[in-house]
């Protein structure tokens, strides 16, 4: 699959991810920082428009002459630009706008002298061409991340017995294109969908974290403000507090991975005893709830009651998931043992098949090859 480049493809292959991994596996699905996912999709999309603006403003200026052929202007002009001076901004007044309206201008100098046209008009230019390639991103933005509260509410998985399980986790990325993507997130979620009704999935997940977005004069306050507003109305987004002295002790700033994150309203992923304690590429067998409320119901007042029924389903879950990952294991064990008989390898171990599957030494045998319709109807 090729990479994606542009915010509508980012989330539309974020809604086909999800999809695709319920499919294939129990349980929900996730995205641990959705803002900083999405934040890379809305940077090529500025990139883009950038060059599509300038060579409407060239056509305006100079009609269609034969450098503004669409494909060779767009591959030269490109190259002239320095996009690492030229990104997307919220605000024409700050200093990242006036960075990138002097790097376009520099590049119409540079591609009009080498056409022989006059220049005295380029950065007059330049700065429409900028602003209008701001315009260009914030439309689509908001029409990809509409796209994706759409697609997470009308796709299928598993057999068509419910849309995807999905979540987004996001609130934290405090540059210009993450922070469009949030917010352009909780526009979409706050119009609902169709006929108004409040979407089901993804179930949405801010993170706060004081210094971020929680106090006032934080970079993502108004996101966190915008975020309150529309879970007010739409009951999404949860949030997660990440100054939590449970989930603070694995915050490290800049490393999104060390934010704790959720799948659904209440899995917590982050803690690990089998590998690095982090929220991306992690998964679970199941989650399991206990419902406290009812409890307390069932115990009618009597703590000593309550006590014992909470032990008792707290044994039942631990037993539960014992059997779960009992039952994972064997099957793992089957499948291996299975596909290893059917594709006729002779290594025993992972990873001996690995290195050794061009050796000479690994070959198909007859007995394997006959095999191997009856593993596949099994």
């Amino acid at each position: 699959m090729r990479e994606p480049n542009s915010i509508r493809a980012y989330a539309s292959l974020a809604c086909i991810a999800i999809q695709s991994n319920q499919n294939d596996m129990f349980g929900g699905q996730s995205i641990n920082c959705f803002d900083y996912a999405m934040a890379e999709g809305v940077g090529k999309s500025f990139r883009k428009a950038v060059v599509d603006e300038a060579r409407k403003a060239l056509i305006y200026r100079f009609e269609a002459d034969e450098f503004l052929t669409e494909q060779p202007f767009k591959t030269d002009f490109k190259a002239l630009v320095d996009f690492a001076n030229c990104r997307y901004a919220e605000s024409m007044e700050t200093e990242r706008a006036k960075q990138g309206i002097q790097a376009v201008g520099d590049a119409l100098t540079k591609i009009l002298e080498q056409h022989g046209k006059p220049t005295r008009d380029a950065y007059v230019d330049a700065a429409a061409i900028y602003r209008l390639a701001c315009a260009d991103v914030e439309e689509e933005t908001h029409q990809a991340m509409e796209a994706l509260i759409h697609n997470f509410n009308t796709l299928h998985s598993r057999a068509g017995a419910q849309v995807p399980f999905s979540s987004i986790n996001y609130g934290m990325d405090t540059s210009p294109e993450g922070r469009l993507a949030t917010r352009e997130t909780l526009n979409a979620i706050w119009a609902g969908l169709g006929n108004g009704e409040t979407a089901i999935f993804p179930i949405s997940v801010f993170q706060l974290k004081a210094g971020v977005n929680y106090n006032p004069g934080d970079p993502n306050y108004d996101l966190f403000q915008q975020a309150c507003k529309t879970s007010a109305k739409r009951l999404f987004p949860n949030f997660v507090n990440l100054d939590a002295p449970y989930n603070l002790q694995y915050y490290k700033e800049g490393d999104y991975n060390s934010y704790v994150a959720t799948m659904g309203c209440r899995t917590r992923v982050m803690s690990n005893i089998n590998g690095p304690e982090e929220s991306g590429s992690r998964g679970n067998f199941a989650f399991t709830t206990i419902n406290l409320p009812k409890l307390a119901l069932e115990a009618k007042g009597d703590i000593r009651k309550f006590y014992e029924l909470f032990d008792k389903y707290i044994d039942i879950s631990h037993d539960y998931l014992r059997a779960c990952t009992s039952s994972s294991r064997s099957m793992s064990t089957i499948i291996r043992s299975s596909w290893g008989r059917a594709s006729g390898w002779t290594a025993t171990s992972s990873s001996r098949r690995t290195a050794s599957r061009t050796s000479s030494s690994m070959r198909r045998t007859p007995s394997a090859s006959a095999a191997l319709p009856n593993a596949s109807s099994r």
